[in-house]
């Protein structure tokens, strides 16, 4: 099983990348899903943050991921994770991750 990485900005920013992250926080609680946080604003997360992005092919916060041993699947930023909630896809692409 797969462990979901979420890639966040806890500096400020603007409004609409807070809301975002709340939202995808609220989804994350609702699914029941374990999860493990990387600051991307910490100077200590910075090498981990650059090889999501490049995962990724983007950069930008928030953005999901799957993480199996060392390997990394870009699941989505926030609209993709939007859709997969609206079109109601979500828990059928995170069945392979944790749950709490």
């Amino acid at each position: 099983m797969g462990i979901i990485v979420y890639l966040l900005s806890t500096a400020g920013g603007n409004l609409a990348t807070a809301k975002q992250q709340q939202k995808i926080d609220d989804w994350i609680t609702i699914k029941k899903l374990k999860v493990e946080k990387v600051d991307g604003c910490d100077a200590d997360n910075k090498e981990l943050r650059t090889k999501l992005w490049e995962v990724a092919d983007k950069r930008g916060y928030p953005m999901l991921f799957i993480r199996e041993g060392d390997s990394y699947e870009f699941i989505g930023d926030y609209d993709e994770i939007e859709y997969l909630m609206e079109s109601e896809q979500f828990d059928a692409r995170f069945a392979s991750a944790e749950k709490e």
